[in-house]
């Protein structure tokens, strides 16, 4: 009921405002910048940012915010477990290993490479031949055939004077090749796993990294102390013995014995246990 009753009074309050201060209010509530409302209510993008301090100071619009925010900010209890979440989080929760094979290179001696080379050449030769007089091949035929298999050998030839000219200059040089499939692990992005864990939210950016997808995790962000504040649940505080520096803690003189409450009831579910 209360819900509702919030949600009819922030849309009051909307309908009350022209439809590009409106549309700043719906903005501002989503990113709590002024300047980027501004822009996204078409405001000038040479004026956006005082455009978007001097729409803030109209009371209408105040009470929007306001109507706006307490239909759509977290209760206390739910900001303390996205705090918990979001301190918690693991990279462990957003990849999973996954085995994969991949094929390795040895090194092989140029005389056994040499040897190896006209092996497999004397195979195709022996089929080609054979291949030729099982189809009955004759003389012109026959040339046609066996084109490739001459322009073959030249290559071979050429090659094997280039391993030799090598050996002569390294009796010890080799060539790569091919070896036998490794087994491998590393680790893939699995958004599955990160939605099946209730995660998929705290991922800030997911963008392409030297060994594939990387994910970048949110941290407590400027949203969340907004949200609190709006909440009552955190206030500034300036000491005028730090010339102006804000104090490490939050001022809790103005809140009442319920909110006080619901305070200590976030700081218990937000903080770890000591192990």
């Amino acid at each position: 009921m209360k819900k509702e009753k919030e949600k009819d009074a922030a849309q009051l309050a909307l309908e009350k405002l022209p439809p590009q201060q409106r549309k700043f209010v719906e903005a501002y509530c989503l990113s709590f910048n002024a300047t980027k409302a501004a822009l996204e209510a078409k405001y000038s993008a040479k004026t956006a940012r005082t455009q978007g301090s001097r729409l803030l100071t109209i009371v209408d619009i105040q009470k929007a915010v306001k109507a706006v925010l307490a239909t759509s900010a977290m209760e206390p209890e739910e900001i303390a477990a996205r705090w918990t979440a979001l301190a918690r989080a693991g990279l462990s929760d957003f990849y999973t290993k996954v085995e994969y094979e991949e094929r390795s290179t040895i090194q092989q001696p140029l005389e056994e490479a040499i040897a190896q080379m006209w092996q497999e050449y004397e195979f195709d030769k022996e089929y080609t031949y054979r291949s030729a007089e099982l189809l009955g091949l004759k003389d012109e035929a026959l040339s046609e055939y066996v084109k490739d298999l001459v322009k073959q050998e030249t290559r071979l030839k050429l090659d094997e004077l280039r391993y030799r000219m090598r050996l002569e200059r390294d009796p010890k040089a080799f060539r790569f090749i091919d070896g036998p499939k490794v087994k491998k692990e590393r680790m893939e992005l699995d958004l599955v796993k990160a939605e099946q864990l209730g995660m998929l939210d705290l991922i800030k950016s997911i963008v392409p990294g030297e060994f594939g997808l990387k994910v970048e995790l949110r941290s407590p962000d400027a949203a969340m102390d907004n949200l609190a504040k709006w909440r009552g649940m955190l206030t500034s505080k300036v000491d005028i013995t730090t010339g102006g520096a804000a104090l490490g803690g939050p001022d809790l003189s103005n809140l009442s014995d319920e909110e006080l409450g619901q305070y200590e009831t976030l700081l218990r579910k937000a903080t770890p246990p000591k192990s």
